[in-house]
This record gives C-alpha cells, sequence and structure tokens, in this order.
C-alpha cells in the first residue's frame, strides 16, 4: 500500500508539472521578474516567423568613405530630333554644344555625391569600346547568370585596378519617343520638336542612365532609373520647325534646359544611393 501511494504522489505531481507545461502564461507570469506572453497574444504565429509577410527593404548603402567610379560614356553632341506624323519627315541631327556634355554630366555626379552621400567619387575614362557600343552594351547583362557577359571581365579589372566598391557607369539609351502616331526614337541628350494635330511641342530630352555595378564579379544593382527621374522638360519660345543653321541663341536656350534635365536626372540617382 506505502509503494502505491508513493506512485500516486509521483504521478500528481507529474500531471501538475505537464499541465504547467502546456499551458499558455498569462500576463502575470514572470521570468526573471520580467512578464512573459504566448506568440499568440504578441499578435504572430511561429510559422510566420521565418518568412514574414512584410520583410524591410535591402539596403545598398556602402560604408563611408568607399571609392566608388563614375565612367560616363556619352558623345559630346546634342540632338536635334524631330517627329514626323505616323514616320513621315522624321529626321534626327547633331549639332556641337558649346560646353563639354560629358563632363558637365561627371561634374555634377561629382558634386551632388560629394555632397549628398559620404562616397569617394573616382574619375574613370570609358574605352573607347564602351564608347562606340554605348547604347548597346545595357542588353549585355543577364539577370538569371548574374554577369554581362562579354562585358564582364572588363569592368572587373576597372573594379579591381581602381580598388572599387561601386562602379557607375552613365551611358544613353535608345527609347520611343512615347508618342501616338509617330515612329520616331530618342537617344542622348537634346531637343524634341514634333508638329501635329495644329500643335507644336518642344522638349529638351536626355535618356541617359546610371548604372551601379558593385562587387567582384561586378554585379548590376536594380533599378537604373529613379522614381521621379524625367524624360522630357517642355520648352516654351521655341520655333515651330527646327531651323538650319540653328541659331546661337536658341542652343543657348536648349542647352540650358538639357543641363536643368540632367541635374534633375543626377538628383533622383543621388536618392537610390542613399536608400
Amino acid at each position: 500500500m506505502l509503494v502505491l501511494k508513493r506512485y500516486g504522489v509521483v504521478a500528481a505531481l507529474l500531471c501538475l508539472l505537464l499541465s504547467a507545461c502546456s499551458s499558455t502564461p498569462s500576463p502575470d507570469d514572470k521570468i526573471g521578474g520580467v512578464k512573459i506572453f504566448s506568440s499568440a497574444e504578441q499578435g504572430y504565429d511561429q510559422a510566420s516567423i521565418k518568412d514574414p509577410a512584410w520583410k524591410p527593404p535591402v539596403s545598398t548603402r556602402l560604408p563611408n568613405g568607399s571609392r566608388v567610379g563614375l565612367m560616363v560614356a556619352l558623345d559630346n553632341e546634342i540632338a536635334l530630333t524631330h517627329a514626323g506624323t505616323l514616320g513621315r519627315g522624321d529626321f534626327r541631327r547633331t549639332l556641337i554644344p558649346s560646353f563639354d556634355l560629358p563632363g558637365y554630366v561627371t561634374e555634377s555626379l561629382r558634386k551632388r555625391i560629394l555632397g549628398g552621400v559620404p562616397y569617394q567619387p573616382v574619375l574613370i575614362r570609358p574605352s573607347a569600346r564602351l564608347l562606340r557600343y554605348k547604347s548597346e552594351w545595357q542588353k549585355s547583362w543577364n539577370g538569371k547568370s548574374g554577369n554581362f557577359g562579354e562585358w564582364q571581365n572588363e569592368f572587373d579589372a576597372i573594379i579591381k585596378q581602381n580598388r572599387l566598391q561601386m562602379l557607375i557607369v552613365v551611358s544613353p539609351y535608345e527609347l520611343d519617343d512615347g508618342v501616338t502616331g509617330t515612329s520616331q526614337t530618342l537617344l542622348g541628350n537634346g531637343l524634341y520638336n514634333r508638329s501635329g494635330m495644329g500643335k507644336t511641342q518642344n522638349a529638351a530630352f536626355s535618356t541617359i542612365r546610371f548604372h551601379r555595378i558593385v562587387g567582384l564579379p561586378g554585379k548590376l544593382q536594380a533599378p537604373v532609373e529613379a522614381p521621379g527621374e524625367r524624360l522630357y522638360v517642355e520648352i516654351p519660345g521655341m520655333p515651330n520647325d527646327i531651323p538650319e543653321p540653328f541659331s546661337k541663341p536658341l542652343q543657348f536656350t536648349l542647352e540650358k534646359n538639357v543641363k536643368a534635365l540632367i541635374d534633375q536626372k543626377v538628383d533622383s540617382f543621388i536618392g537610390l544611393l542613399k536608400q
């Protein structure tokens, strides 16, 4: 009988212990003087911890003082682009600007990096090959394989030789003008002129974009187009038709608007570097 009583006491104690372990602690339960709550009372379940519904955005910031290469692959030219109706009368010609356009883009970017993010900009000249294929090399990036194909070795060599944490390549795209009823494309920086339906549109345009290549081997960071970045800015007072030759006063007005558009695009890009 004594043995059975002892087993009964042990069994009772085990039951109490198991019920205490399986019960949900109340807000008044404490461990080391600190209140404890169940997962359900905290508003989440254990299954969601590994794959939460919301994740904070991935930071792309580099350490302070990081060396960042600036390589601008642009021709020193201003484009005069006219869009006709249904592709009839389209033309594109260029003129030499009164300022160093690639140098202006480089300096605008350099100044804004120094004033906005704690990086050390390093100026790098683009290769002749990159200048020749300035609007095509971007297509080499393969997101699935994570490399630039035939351009990978060139970018990796630049990053390694200059001890860079990031290489920024600025180059133009050939883009559709985005206007229904035309077949014109835009490339580089310049004037877009279109007459139709009794109206004339004159705008400065810029199709340059900023490509951040990071690491070894170098990989492209998305996006290459910042939110709020503009393609056009209207220019009032331009003639309905692009004159030949293009007068110096008109060229001055156009260049002023192109510079302002470039600065706006650079400002938008600096916002990406701060994320």
